[in-house]
Parts: C-alpha cells; sequence; structure tokens
C-alpha cells in the first residue's frame, strides 16, 4: 500500500520506526515535521496495523551531463516479530513497479552495513556510488571553532554549491538537504556554507561529513585533525580511499551498467 502524508497513519509509523531504530522521540518528529508529507510511504497492513515500511524521498542524478529523477529508499523497518517472511521484499518491488509507472528513471539507498549489499543485489540494485575518505594530520592541532549556526543556513545555496561539483552525483532539492542537515545537527554536526565552500562538521568524533570546495582551496584550516569525506581525492592533504557508499536500481536504460557516482550526504 502507498500513502502520501495521510496522518492518520504517523502513530503507528512512528511506533514502528521508534522499536527498530530506537531513535528518540524528536528525532522522529524532525522526519514527520520536515519530510513526511514531500515523500511516498509503502506500508505493509496485518490486522488493519502496520508491521512493515519504508519511504521514498525525491532525489535526481545528474549522469553524463543529464538529469535524472528518481527516489531514495529510506527507513526500511519491520517488526521482529514478521521478519523472514518476505514482507519487505514484496514492498520493495512493489516500489519499483511504482516508479516504473510514474515515469520515474531509478531507486537509489544506502545499505545500513555491509550485509545488506548482497541482500538489496537481489533486487536489482547494483553498487554504484562512492565517497572518498581522507585522514588529515594533526601536525598544526588546528580545529575550526567558527561554524555558523545551521539554522542560518541557506539551503538553496548549499543545493547549487553542491550541485556545481563536476562528476556524476546523486543529488537533493534544497527541502531534502534541510531534513538532511537538521537531521544531522541533531546529533552534533555543524555547517559553515559561504562563497565556495561548503562542510558538515562532526565534533563529537572530529570527522567532515561533507566537504566541498573549488579545486584550488587550501582546505586545511577546515579539516586538520579530522576524517575528511568528499568527491574528490584530497590527497595532497593525505592518502584519499575511494569508499563504495550506495545502490542503484536502474529504471531508465540509459543508467544501466552506471558506476562511480558520488552520494556520500545521505540518510541510511
Amino acid at each position: 500500500m502507498v500513502i502520501k502524508g495521510e496522518l492518520c497513519y504517523k502513530d503507528e509509523l512512528i511506533k514502528l520506526w521508534s522499536e527498530v531504530f530506537g531513535d528518540d522521540l524528536s528525532y522522529i518528529e524532525l522526519f514527520f515535521q520536515k519530510q513526511y508529507s514531500r515523500c511516498e510511504t509503502f506500508c505493509f497492513i496485518v490486522d488493519n496495523k502496520i508491521i512493515s515500511a519504508f519511504y521514498l524521498l525525491p532525489c535526481y542524478l545528474s549522469y553524463k551531463e543529464k538529469n535524472y529523477n528518481g527516489r531514495y529508499l529510506y527507513a526500511a523497518a519491520t517488526f521482529e516479530k514478521y521478519r523472514g517472511k518476505q514482507i519487505m521484499s514484496q514492498l520493495i518491488e512493489e516500489a519499483k513497479v511504482y516508479c516504473k509507472n510514474n515515469d520515474l528513471d531509478f531507486l537509489a539507498l544506502l545499505p545500513a552495513d555491509e550485509g545488506l549489499y548482497n541482500y538489496y543485489s537481489r533486487f536489482g540494485f547494483n553498487t554504484a556510488m562512492y565517497k572518498y575518505e581522507t585522514v588529515i594530520s594533526d601536525t598544526e592541532n588546528k580545529k575550526n571553532n567558527n561554524l555558523t549556526d545551521t539554522a542560518k543556513i541557506n539551503f538553496c545555496k548549499i543545493e547549487r554549491i553542491r550541485a556545481s561539483v563536476q562528476c556524476d552525483k546523486l543529488l537533493f532539492s534544497a527541502g531534502e538537504l534541510e531534513y538532511i542537515i537538521t537531521s544531522m545537527q541533531s546529533y552534533g554536526c555543524r555547517t559553515q556554507c559561504e562563497d565556495d565552500v561548503y562542510i558538515i562538521y562532526n565534533e563529537d568524533d572530529l570527522t567532515v561529513e561533507e566537504l566541498i570546495s573549488s579545486a584550488d582551496k587550501d582546505l586545511s584550516e577546515f579539516c586538520v585533525g579530522s576524517v575528511v569525506y568528499t568527491p574528490f581525492s584530497m590527497d595532497r592533504y593525505g592518502k584519499s580511499v575511494k569508499r563504495k557508499f550506495g545502490m542503484i536500481y536502474p529504471i531508465n536504460r540509459k543508467l544501466e551498467g552506471c558506476t562511480d557516482i558520488y552520494m556520500n550526504l545521505a540518510l541510511d
């Protein structure tokens, strides 16, 4: 069953999310405030109760200088007593048909753990997305304490900065970015967005969750002593390692076999 922002199902969906993922109610409510009405919800109902669900968030893929519309599969959950009965499999197949019937080009997702890459591959998802990881040395012992308040960030500007990166990439609109970044802020991240530099910094574990800048910008002031994730190699600062970071189910034939798609800023 597919629903779209219907409030009569909200309490059941919150109960499912809370029991499966264990998130705080305030974090779950953030999704329903910012995103629920903007996405499609796929749910499986038994005895008039939702026992499995996930959400499809609008996104688009910039690939070979063309844009393709799709959906990002998020927060797939099933109550424990109903697992192993192919319920989630049925919902995923229903989502694939829905996307095809609505002239969408692809489905994307980020497996929550390594084992799920094999699980989703059974439905035709291919490992196609990545991020670069670079460990920046701490020799100068610097730390950026001048990041701006995320609440003041212009999400349309962040969208433009991310879209300007010269690579194939999966992107979200300003509305989805607001939810993603606000949810990251709720567990300790801070954001800076000025000129051609955009950064999300997690002070708790000294990671730069995403840093995008022009290629000739000196980035050391933002990330010394941190693990940095970017769409491009940063070997000038340390050894960069390309990590797999997501999967795509191609509906449009032009996306079959696509690879090296940058994603990184997303939800698992």
